[in-house]
């Protein structure tokens, strides 16, 4: 009796952990599969990996460096753009086909004034410019030469001739034929031909005479030269004038004491006559 119902406890016992086992087994077949995990698929993901491809997407990289796109919710990251250095540049245009670049606009300046005392005849001005680069700078090699190969081409005269003819009728000193003491020389030409300033420089006084010197024109020069232009038929400048050098004063004539059209110029050093011939031949 005892062995029968030991028997029965046993064969219960092993259907309960049956109904356990199928019930386990069904449970585990209908579980969502987005929570079963495979570390196979899990992708490990750095700072640096995260490229932002666009506001909505990225683009990650696994452990072996192959790229996954993927979606941008869920990763909170600021966008930064580096901000660009803006630079104000200057031009230096010479004849408007050479150009001279500066950071600096007193160099600029500088560099001008230079060219424009020193040379005629050129176009020098200065032009403001933006760039993001400051490679496009002049080095200083490159400013002197080109600077100073254009006032070689474009040099200002100094000293200019008073006439179009070159052509000397009476010099300067005693003449024998006349017995007198000539203080200039005379320099033949044409009525009416241009007479010319020999060097820039403020006319200090104006004559219109039939005696003397005639029609007659006195100009000082920066170093205290100073220059006379005698016999001329007509003057177009007036006392007080600033005059640059090669500048028309008037034409050539014969008014005063004179035998023919000619101008007579005199060259003055410390109020003291001196040959002109040196200084304009």
């Amino acid at each position: 009796m005892k062995v029968h119902l030991c028997k029965k406890v046993v064969q219960k016992f092993i259907s309960i952990l049956l109904c356990v086992s199928i019930l386990s087994s069904s449970m585990f077949l209908y579980l969502p599969k987005n929570n079963i995990i495979n570390t196979s698929n899990v992708i490990e993901i750095t700072q640096e990996e995260i490229n932002i491809i666009d506001n909505n997407t990225i683009e990650v990289s696994d452990n072996i460096g192959n790229p996954q796109i993927t979606s941008r919710s869920g990763i909170d990251r600021k966008k930064v753009e580096q901000e660009k250095t803006i630079y104000e540049i200057y031009e230096l245009i010479i004849n408007n086909k050479t150009y001279l670049y500066f950071d600096n606009l007193d160099k600029v300046e500088i560099q001008k004034d230079y060219l424009i005392r020193n040379t005629e005849n050129l176009s020098v001005y200065i032009n403001s410019i933006t760039s993001e680069s400051l490679n496009i700078l002049s080095d200083e090699f490159t400013i002197n030469n080109t600077v100073e190969n254009y006032i070689l081409k474009y040099k200002k005269k100094v000293t200019c001739f008073p006439t179009i003819s070159h052509r000397v009728t009476s010099t300067y000193g005693n003449r024998a034929t006349r017995n007198d003491f000539h203080s200039g020389i005379d320099l033949a030409g044409n009525y009416g031909d241009n007479i010319y300033a020999y060097k820039s420089g403020k006319v200090i006084k104006v004559q219109y005479s039939n005696v003397s010197y005639g029609n007659m024109v006195l100009i000082e020069h920066d170093n205290g030269m100073k220059t006379r232009y005698a016999h001329m038929s007509s003057i177009i400048v007036k006392n007080g004038q600033n005059i640059n050098c090669g500048e028309t004063i008037g034409y050539m004539g014969s008014t005063g004491n004179s035998t023919g059209n000619h101008l007579h110029f005199e060259v003055i050093i410390n109020d003291k006559t001196v040959n002109p011939y040196n200084y304009i031949f």
